[in-house]
């Protein structure tokens, strides 16, 4: 399967960083109990084995993240943790209109088309979103999946730089529909005031 991306607007991304490492178990134990809660709504009752099974394998990435010594290189499976992490920290976690497009065919062609258009910061940020963006580290484990975020700073800026493009600079169908998700997505979070994550799984 594809690499999907998906963007979320969230009020910032400093809790999730302080997270690392930060030896907390309480917070081990809530984001165990949310994804219990969210696994047992797929496992009848006669697959409870395969549900702790699974619960067991998700323990012990948050207790990578959250036990564990920060990492120079961050496992992109972290993208898993994003949403559990968000909701319990409240951070507002909301879903943007970019969704479900292919990682690895979009973000690619689309910088190929715009980056000489958009300033050198904007070019920063889409970076970010295609290569991903360590919370820590120095880098990503690229494992199958892929995380970035962008600040409220960041992400405003982005947005107004890409809104200024020239039509004739996206010169493919498919690539147009994603500038306007990408767009719209950006200006929701600008209008919150938000900063943005995007996960790929």
């Amino acid at each position: 399967m594809s690499t999907r991306t998906q963007l979320y607007a969230v009020s910032s991304i400093e809790p999730i960083r302080a997270a690392i490492g930060s030896n907390d178990n309480e917070l081990v134990e809530a984001i165990v109990t949310k994804e219990r809660e969210t696994l047992q709504e797929d496992y009848d009752e006669d697959e409870q084995d395969e549900l702790e099974e699974e619960l067991e394998e998700f323990r012990e990435m948050v207790e990578e993240m959250i036990l564990g010594t920060p990492p120079k290189n961050e496992p992109g499976c972290w993208a898993l943790l994003f949403e559990h992490l968000a909701s319990h920290l409240k951070l507002d976690p909301a879903e943007l209109p970019l969704d479900d497009w292919k990682h690895s065919h979009v973000w690619e062609s689309y910088r190929g088309l715009v980056d000489d258009h958009v300033s050198k910061p904007s070019k920063a940020s889409l970076r970010h979103l295609d290569d991903g963006r360590p919370l820590k580290g120095r880098g990503i484990d690229y494992d199958g999946c892929v995380f970035g975020w962008l600040s409220a700073e960041e992400a405003a800026e982005l947005c107004e730089s890409i809104s200024q493009l020239d039509s004739s600079v996206i010169k493919e169908d498919d690539l147009r529909d994603f500038h306007t998700e990408l767009v719209e997505s950006l200006s929701q979070a600008k209008s919150k005031g938000a900063a943005v994550w995007m996960g790929a799984q």
